[in-house]
């Protein structure tokens, strides 16, 4: 538990990002105040914690990470790269605009009809063997998020069934 509450402790020093709630375990959330969480590089990741992306329409955009005894070392890497990545997303000019994402699902929910996941899975690929359209996780993410819980909870369910 000490290193999980140093990589809290170090998470809420970093301009804008804080730590959900006040976790006694050592698996935690964390969220920004000022930049979409889902458009950090997936690069950033090389200190071996990896963050996954939370989706829900209850909570805040937000991260979590589960620290484990072959990561614990890499608690000040990690950290440290955090740190940077923030601060290369807050000077990136190429942000994800979270309300024009939220408008084109919308638009593409109507026009999809009851076919909704079905299509969704067809536009990230694969569905038919096809290899993948998608390149940006925080973009799926920021998708996902986007979409009523029901059909993204659908969507997940059959990615993983289809491609894992």
């Amino acid at each position: 538990m000490a290193a999980t509450r140093r990589m809290m402790k170090g998470i809420n020093s970093i301009d804008g990002l804080y730590v959900l709630g006040q976790p006694e375990m050592s698996i935690f959330s964390f969220a920004s105040r000022n930049i979409n969480v889902f458009s950090w590089p997936i690069l950033w990741l090389k200190g071996g914690l990896v963050p996954a992306a939370a989706v829900s329409n209850e909570t805040p955009h937000n991260l979590h990470i589960t620290l484990m005894n072959y990561n614990v070392p890499r608690v000040d890497e990690f950290l440290q790269d955090l740190a940077e990545c923030v601060e290369e997303v807050k000077a990136s000019e190429n942000q994800i605009d979270i309300r024009a994402v939220r408008e084109q699902v919308e638009n593409m929910l109507t026009a999809f009809g009851d076919n909704a996941v079905e299509q969704f899975l067809a536009l990230a690929g694969g569905i038919d063997g096809g290899d993948s359209n998608v390149d940006d996780l925080g973009l799926v993410s920021c998708i996902l998020d986007a979409m009523p819980a029901d059909i993204s909870k659908a969507l997940l369910i059959e990615f993983v069934i289809t491609f894992c």
